[in-house]
């Protein structure tokens, strides 16, 4: 588990630091993994985590930030789709109204 947190925070130096998507895209995967080794194996996986944050404080601090700005990138992609979404039922409503008019 330490290994996967260790690339967790490695996918950081993925490329150069304009390649985001990238990085952000690598950090997801290994989040799903977590995930699932986490339903199974909770109590290893919060074990781990605390060896982790104790052995490697810097990685521990460099992984929240990760995860912080990933979870504003996903924030502000969710905020923009509804956006997209609210002007899109806007206009199937504008197009019944003018259609009901006719």
């Amino acid at each position: 588990m330490i290994s996967i947190l260790r690339v967790f925070v490695d996918a950081e130096r993925l490329g150069t630091s304009n390649q985001f998507y990238e990085k952000f895209n690598v950090r997801a995967k290994i989040l799903l993994l977590i995930e699932n080794i986490n339903k199974g194996y909770g109590h290893l996986f919060e074990e781990n985590i605390k060896t982790y944050t104790e052995k490697y404080p810097e990685d521990s601090k460099k992984m929240i930030n990760n995860l912080m700005n990933d979870l504003t990138y996903l924030n502000d992609e969710c905020i923009e789709n509804l956006k997209a979404i609210k002007q899109y039922e806007d206009l199937i409503a504008d197009k019944e109204t003018y259609n009901a008019m006719n």
